[in-house]
């Protein structure tokens, strides 16, 4: 936080972890499809691996942007 207001770090992703249990888990699509009505102009993501479990997230950078048929 220091080198933030200290001018020495340009940028700063700042996130939250939220360990849900098996129950949650299978309401990861309700939660992503609220996420995305909520920040429609937002970055919106869900992923699952073997080895790393769900990632659901979203940013709002923008990740792609398509206008006229140009990306």
């Amino acid at each position: 936080k220091e080198a933030i207001v200290n001018g020495e770090v340009k940028k700063a992703i700042l996130s939250r972890v939220k360990i849900i249990n098996d129950i949650e888990l299978q309401r990861s699509a309700k939660y992503f499809d609220i996420i995305t009505k909520m920040y429609p102009e937002s970055f919106s993501f869900i992923l699952h691996s073997a080895e790393t479990g769900l990632w659901l997230g979203m940013t709002p950078e923008l990740f792609l942007n398509i206008e006229n048929e140009t990306v």
